[in-house]
């Protein structure tokens, strides 16, 4: 199972859409290896940053591995500073020109 298991996480056709709901955890570390699997639409719905895991760095590190991937990204419902919408967009459009759906 486990070997079966790694193996459907390693294939990148399930990465393509992420999308995370009520997520209470998101931190740099996760917000980056998620970057790292390149998706092209990225979903975050009531999603809270109440403890402040996720930076600037983490944010433009994040962007950086989606460049040239990501087409569609939506924050919704977010609220804490690492949800702000002027950091997120500023790393956006720094590093995503393929962005053709926004929606914070």
């Amino acid at each position: 199972v486990c070997h079966h298991f790694y193996q459907l996480a390693g294939d990148k056709s399930f990465w393509k859409k992420i999308q995370l709901k009520n997520c209470h955890c998101l931190n740099n570390d996760w917000l980056i290896s998620l970057g790292k699997h390149h998706p092209e639409c990225f979903t975050l719905d009531h999603c809270h940053d109440k403890d402040q895991r996720i930076s600037e760095v983490g944010l433009k590190q994040f962007f950086q591995y989606c460049e040239g991937y990501l087409k569609e990204l939506n924050i919704k419902n977010c609220s804490g500073s690492g949800y702000r919408g002027d950091r997120i967009l500023l790393h956006a459009s720094t590093f995503c020109h393929n962005l053709a759906v926004v929606d914070i």
